[in-house]
């Protein structure tokens, strides 16, 4: 069979009638296609409340690691980080505190950092109930070494607050759902 440490590569072995190849310590062939055996799952959350200036892009300070076996969510950059090329979804929600009636509250998700790409978007006005929580969800291919970032912006003539510490009004998830 396959001996990792020498690198060799069996031409096919079957396990209960199934071929399988093993390859390095990321793929493994199967029937139905390469398969990654790394865990690339992330659920993401914060430690405290954060402040979001009125009309600005701000990075939503997800810094407590709930999830992530990969470890390829950055703490510190507040930033999935991709470990291969696929197809991944990301699913954010993002608790403004308090906006007046009619304010725009929004949540986004950039590839590749704020000044990178805006690939999805969704959006509430105040008026939704006193805490409005704005969910955004996108599912996008991406090359190995990308990134997933989230963003809050509101419209609020004044600077307003994100629940970043409640953890079912404010968190984040990654995954991989097919790698390529």
């Amino acid at each position: 069979l396959y001996n990792r440490s020498k690198g060799m590569l069996p031409a096919d072995f079957a396990v209960n009638n199934v071929s399988v190849v093993y390859y390095d310590d990321k793929w493994r062939l199967t029937p139905s296609g390469k398969e990654y055996l790394r865990d690339a799952a992330a659920r993401v959350s914060g430690s405290e409340d954060q402040t979001v200036d009125s009309h600005t892009d701000t990075v939503v300070q997800y810094d407590t690691a709930i999830d992530d076996g990969g470890g390829n969510y950055n703490l510190t950059d507040h930033e999935y980080h991709t470990p291969v090329t696929g197809i991944y979804r990301c699913n954010a929600r993002v608790q403004y505190l308090s906006p007046s009636d009619g304010t725009k509250c929004e949540a986004k998700i950039f590839k590749n950092g704020v000044a990178g790409t805006e690939i999805a978007q969704a959006a509430l006005d105040g008026s939704v109930g006193a805490n409005p929580v704005v969910s955004v969800s996108t599912e996008v291919e991406l090359a190995d070494g990308d990134t997933l970032t989230v963003v809050a912006r509101h419209d609020e003539e004044v600077a307003l607050n994100v629940n970043n510490d409640f953890e079912p009004a404010a968190q984040a998830t990654y995954s991989l759902v097919e790698a390529r």
